[in-house]
């Protein structure tokens, strides 16, 4: 299981752009979007374990042998 490890100041990434990181309590995640529509200076909340999830598929997706794996996968003998 991926558990959060936000850092503040860190960056990191869902479906709507980079957000960097602005506080972070273990539960509840403060951020500001960095690029992309949302990147207007708003800060927001969110649920800090719902967000490492997502941050943890994209490290998933973006990782070399994801897609060698989906290729080799989605091959039929």
């Amino acid at each position: 299981m991926c558990s959060p490890e936000f850092v503040v100041g860190g960056t990191y990434h869902d479906t709507r752009g980079s957000y960097q990181v602005t506080s972070f309590d273990g539960m509840t995640i403060s951020y500001k979007y960095t690029d992309g529509e949302y990147a207007d200076g708003t800060e927001r909340r969110g649920d800090a374990e719902i967000k490492w999830r997502i941050e943890c598929n994209f490290r998933h997706r973006s990782s070399p042998s994801y897609g060698s794996l989906r290729s080799s996968s989605s091959k039929r003998p």
